[in-house]
């Protein structure tokens, strides 16, 4: 009997704790759904819905994030019609040197900041499923609005920006047991990107292994992270922990780690 296995991958664009940095851009609006596995010759039912939480917590950042998927077509183990949307609410902090009041350059001051980002995504999107393999491509509706305190001049805060978003996640059996996930987003607010990816074992039917790495950013900046991480999945539920660390361009490091739960029903 076939053992090859499903995924669906769940992510958006600027997910929370893509970056492990200071910066604004650190935080963002879902991460990557832990895939459930069923074996193609024992699906006995058929599931529409699929719903995640999480947190993300790094050096001077932290955020949570929740999202659903539904299947307009279909059920969501199979090619088909999808609607998600995501959100989610981060607060961080950062320093910058900046003049002081008579903009001499030996009464520059280190000023730190403190920022607030609320964040959603409303998409549309089909997902085409193979025997060994999966495609998604979403488009829709991005929303974030951040306050900083004090003003920062190099960010647009205090005001709702718009802007569209676009996604691909593709998943792909190397062999029984391992397999590769890549997750490729933008959106049009501050032109922020994201690149993802995942390469995993399963240990056993209910336990997955590996690693992740990501790198995103936007106007201003850009960011990357290498970790691991760890699935356990209870049925149609399942937990998924990750740590690691990463850096930015300015070459400040810090350490992160993330836990996500989700359901299918």
């Amino acid at each position: 009997r076939s053992l090859w296995l499903r995924r669906c991958v769940v992510g958006a664009l600027a997910s929370c704790g893509w970056t492990l940095s200071i910066h604004p851009a650190a935080l963002a609006e879902g991460a990557p759904q832990p895939r459930i596995i069923h074996a193609l010759d024992n699906y006995p039912y058929h599931l529409r819905n699929e719903a995640w939480g999480g947190a993300n917590v790094s050096l001077r950042q932290w955020s949570v994030y929740t999202g659903a998927t539904y299947a307009l077509t279909g059920d969501i183990e199979r090619s088909g019609w999808r609607l998600r949307s995501t959100g989610g609410y981060g607060r961080y902090t950062y320093r910058k040197w900046r003049h002081g009041p008579n903009r001499r350059r030996s009464e520059r001051v280190n000023v730190k900041y403190a920022g607030r980002k609320y964040f959603s995504s409303t998409l549309v999107g089909y997902q085409f499923q193979w025997h060994r393999a999966s495609l998604k491509a979403f488009g829709g509706l991005s929303t974030e609005r951040q306050i900083i305190t004090p003003h920062d001049p190099d960010e647009a805060a205090r005001v709702m920006s718009y802007g569209g978003k676009a996604a691909l996640e593709a998943w792909l059996a190397l062999s029984q047991g391992q397999w590769l996930a890549t997750t490729v987003a933008w959106a049009s607010t501050k032109n922020t990107y994201k690149l993802s990816l995942q390469t995993g074992h399963t240990i056993r039917h209910d336990l997955d292994f590996g690693i992740e790495a990501n790198l995103d950013g936007n106007n201003t900046y850009r960011a990357g992270r290498l970790g691991g991480f760890a699935t356990w999945r209870i049925g149609d539920a399942g937990l998924r922990i990750a740590a690691g660390a990463g850096i930015d361009r300015t070459l400040d490091t810090a350490a992160y780690g993330s836990v996500n739960l989700f359901l299918r029903y």
